[in-house]
């Protein structure tokens, strides 16, 4: 009887990660409530400013792109609870967690790509659970995007 209703329960946990959905809001031509988390494993504080300039300068570009159809309203940024307390971080509302971020942020691993992708378990087309983005994007844009091998 146990063994049923964990199994159950661990089956709906997984359907939940397979097809979460998002609480991002597109209202007035503005994303809005995109959830963006920074890992764990990232331990360089300097790239939460570098963070906000990028997606304030990818707004303007998709504003532009867009003709004036869309841009980043509101981008709520979750840092790791190892970060000291600084001003203007709020501690994170109900719900605001890794598991549930739209865009995760975490530190590269020296034997894999390090450039964004979008974690998906459903064919093309479908939505992704999550982007994966790696602080090189941010620290190092220079860097080329894959390790070389000498």
């Amino acid at each position: 009887m146990y063994t049923t209703i964990f199994l159950f329960l661990l089956l709906l946990n997984c359907c939940d990660s397979l097809y979460r959905q998002s609480n991002i809001i597109f209202q007035s031509n503005g994303y809005s409530n995109v959830l963006l988390a920074i890992h764990d494993s990232v331990t360089d504080e300097t790239i939460l400013d570098k963070i906000k300039d990028a997606f304030t300068k990818a707004s303007t570009t998709l504003h532009t792109a867009t003709k004036k159809r869309a841009y980043f309203k509101e981008i709520v940024i979750l840092v790791p609870n190892s970060w000291k307390d600084s001003p203007g971080i709020t501690p994170a509302a109900a719900g605001q967690t890794l598991q549930y971020a739209d865009i995760i942020v975490s530190a590269p691993l020296p034997t894999h790509r390090n450039f964004p992708y979008t974690r998906s378990y459903a064919a093309c087309g479908h939505s992704g659970i999550h982007i994966q983005m790696l602080t090189d994007v941010f620290l190092h844009p220079s860097k080329p995007p894959v390790k070389l091998s000498p």
